[in-house]
Order: C-alpha cells, then sequence, then structure tokens
C-alpha cells in the first residue's frame, strides 16, 4: 500500500494532501488562488471517487495557510451536506480553544472595538466571487464562523479544545497515527496574551466573553498583524557566489513571530511510513520533542519525508534541529517571490548535514535560492537532487 503526498503550488504558502488506500488528509489551503485552480479540482475528483477528507489541518492563522480554508468552507456549506467533500475533522486553533476565564456578556464599547478590527481586517481575507460574498456576508467570513454555522466536528479529537502537545500525544484516524510536536501550553500562553495586551490598549480593564464575535475579531486581527509585521523577508543574494561553508555557519536568530509559535506541527505515520510535517512551528519546540524521541533511537529520529518548517526561512530550521533528523527527502513549499523564501542558508545546512546519503529536496517551484545551491553543490561530492514540478502543477511524491 502506497502514500501519495501532494504539494500544491501555494504561491508563498502552504497546501498538502497526504493521501492512502483509506484516508486523506489535507493540510492547510494556501491562498484564495490555491484553492480554486489547484485544490477545489483536485477535492472534487476525490468525492467524484467516493471518498472523503478524514482531517482537515489549518495550522495557524496567517494568510498563506488559511485564505484557501475560507473559500473552501464557504463553497462547502454545511457539514451534514456538504456541496464539494464530505471532511470529518478539523484541527484548528481560535480564539474559543485559548483556556483563559470569559465573561457572559460583553458592553457595548467591546463589541465596537471588535467590529472595527473585523472591518479593518477583512482586507487581509482576499478576494472572493460574488457568491463567497454574499455566503460570507450571511454567516461570517472568519474561519471560525465558518466552522461553528456548517456545524463542522471541531478539534473533537481534544474534546473540542486547543489541538497541542502534551506528552507527545498520539491521535488515531484510520490508518493514521499523529504524534504531536506543537504548540504546547506555553506557545499558546503566548498567543492569548498577546490577544489579551491588543484588546486592553484600546480599552483599559477589556472584558472578555464567549460570543462568536471574538472569534471573527481574533481572526482578523492575527491576520492583520502577520501580514503587516512580516520580519522574515530574506536579503538578496550578491552577485558573489557565496561560499558553501560560511552559509553553514551562519545561524540565525529564532522565529519571534507568535503566531507562528501557535503552528500546529506533528509526526504522521501511515502504512508504514513517517512523516514530519512542521507547517511554520518554532524550532525549539520540535527539538525539545525529538531530543526525548531520539534518546530511544540512534541519536536521530528516522523520518521517510520532512516538510521543513516556514518555506525554508533561516529562523525555522537550526542545525540543532537537523541533527536530530534522519531524512533523505524534504519538503520546501514556496515560490520564493515575496519574503526569498527557503534561505539559501536553510538549503545548506539540509545538504551539509545529511551528506553521508543521496538525499532529495522536493520544492513546489524553482527558485532564485534552491538554483544558487545547485549551482554550488555542482563542483561537491554531495549527491543532493532538487525535485521541482511540471509547469504549475502540483509536486507528487509517492513513498
Amino acid at each position: 500500500m502506497s502514500v501519495t503526498i501532494e504539494v500544491f503550488p501555494a504561491s508563498e504558502g502552504d497546501s498538502i494532501l497526504v493521501s492512502s488506500n483509506s484516508s486523506n488528509v489535507l493540510i492547510d489551503a494556501g491562498l484564495y488562488e490555491t484553492y480554486h485552480t489547484s485544490i477545489r479540482p483536485r477535492l472534487l475528483k476525490l468525492a467524484r471517487e467516493s471518498k472523503k477528507i478524514d482531517l482537515f489541518v489549518v495550522t495557524h492563522i496567517d494568510k498563506d495557510h488559511i485564505e484557501g480554508a475560507i473559500e473552501l468552507l464557504i463553497e462547502n456549506g454545511n457539514s451534514s451536506d456538504p456541496r464539494l467533500i464530505d471532511i470529518l475533522e478539523v484541527w484548528h486553533n481560535s480564539y474559543r480553544h485559548l483556556q483563559f476565564e470569559k465573561e457572559a456578556r460583553i458592553g457595548e464599547h467591546e463589541k465596537e472595538i471588535l467590529r472595527n478590527i473585523i472591518s479593518s481586517g477583512r482586507n487581509y481575507v482576499g478576494r472572493t466571487n460574488k457568491e463567497s460574498k454574499e455566503i460570507s456576508s450571511k454567516h461570517g467570513s472568519s474561519l471560525a464562523s465558518l466552522l461553528l454555522t456548517g456545524k463542522y466536528s471541531w478539534n473533537e479529537a481534544f474534546q473540542g479544545k486547543a489541538v497541542q502537545s502534551a506528552n507527545s500525544e498520539q491521535v488515531e484516524f484510520n490508518d493514521i497515527v499523529l504524534t504531536l510536536l506543537s504548540p504546547d501550553s506555553k506557545k499558546l500562553k503566548r498567543l492569548e496574551n498577546k490577544w489579551k495586551n491588543d484588546l486592553r490598549r484600546m480599552k483599559l480593564n477589556f472584558v472578555f466573553s464567549e460570543e462568536k464575535i471574538f472569534d471573527d475579531a481574533f481572526e482578523f486581527a492575527l491576520l492583520n498583524s502577520s501580514s503587516s509585521t512580516e520580519e522574515d523577508v530574506q536579503k538578496p543574494i550578491s552577485s558573489t557566489q557565496p561560499k558553501f561553508e560560511n552559509l553553514i555557519i551562519n545561524e540565525k536568530t529564532s522565529d519571534k513571530s507568535i503566531t507562528n509559535g501557535s503552528s500546529i506541527a506533528f509526526i504522521m505515520e501511515i502504512c508504514g511510513v513517517k512523516i514530519l510535517f512542521l507547517g511554520d512551528a518554532h524550532p525549539d519546540i520540535i527539538t525539545e520533542q525529538l531530543e526525548v524521541m531520539s534518546k530511544n533511537e540512534s541519536d536521530r529520529v528516522y523520518f521517510d519525508l520532512v516538510k521543513i518548517s516556514h518555506h525554508g526561512s533561516a529562523k525555522n530550521t537550526s542545525l540543532k534541529l537537523l541533527r536530530l533528523i534522519d531524512c533523505s527527502k524534504y519538503i520546501i513549499s514556496t515560490d520564493g517571490n515575496k519574503h526569498g523564501h527557503p534561505d539559501i542558508g536553510t538549503l545548506a545546512k539540509i545538504i551539509h548535514e545529511t551528506r553521508d546519503k543521496a538525499i532529495e529536496i522536493y520544492c513546489n517551484y524553482r527558485t532564485l535560492n534552491s538554483q544558487i545551491i545547485e549551482d554550488l553543490i555542482k563542483s561537491r561530492n554531495y549527491r543532493c537532487t532538487f525535485i521541482y514540478p511540471e509547469d504549475d502543477k502540483s509536486l507528487t511524491i509517492k513513498l
């Protein structure tokens, strides 16, 4: 029995479909265009084959992961009578999963502040067609609102609470076993504190409640914040070819994005295949978890495939992390246009830390940095092959 991984052309974002004979897992849904040009046709094909999405994971609230998910749920409608495809469970952490004390109701002043946040944040949801606009105006255009009104099974594997790692907790779906690595309670607490502090800057002693308006405001505020404060823009490479050795020793500071820190990351074991999906997770939490696992293995933890965190950003992949991983196949999802991902140093470190074996790096786009690294390793003995899709098609990997 084989496993197929499809990496959709998601511009600067992520969207991956993992399929076996028994199960289908969709991880993120990229941007608006990702959904309409790639995901939607693929889901229609699955539906015609009488198949379902067993699990839909939206790793965190960033536009390049969530925008296509909003479009998918708008079109799919109610979970009990889906217009596109059955989605059996959704994993996604929103305001309602932040476990702090909340009041029964809030005052009009708080509501007005939240309405303003929602109004200003709609610009970051992306373009929608006429039907999408009509539906979203009726039910709310945030992912949280669509999950609620569509009555989807939402974080049910965690009793409706936050998806988070707790002693490497395992969850089973059909022929799949998932081991959660990120976020933990500390990463979620930082997200909670950011949200509370932002609102209290607008109104002292802001009252929090369980009302649905908080779900919309929370999501739009994070989308707005992540789109306007992105600091991880890689500097262009000079015309002089860099030295490979210098790329390896140049460790950058870790990712400080609180949103990325809340990213859902996990190990998937399916049909005898073991895959590490890192979303945009911080390297510290993944390293900490893998260090514990490595004690039960031969220093490194074996994977058949690793999806590198945050589109190959240097701030999310450290040498310490790579030295805990034993793998010969890696995925990087990005077109490189917006933030200069993948970082050339990240590519160099992956190749250096696996130089004793032949490796493959799967990129859903040919980027400037991937081509620079390819040129650098031609004169060396590194057995590394970069694999790209044909034209603008999805990248397909069979294990």
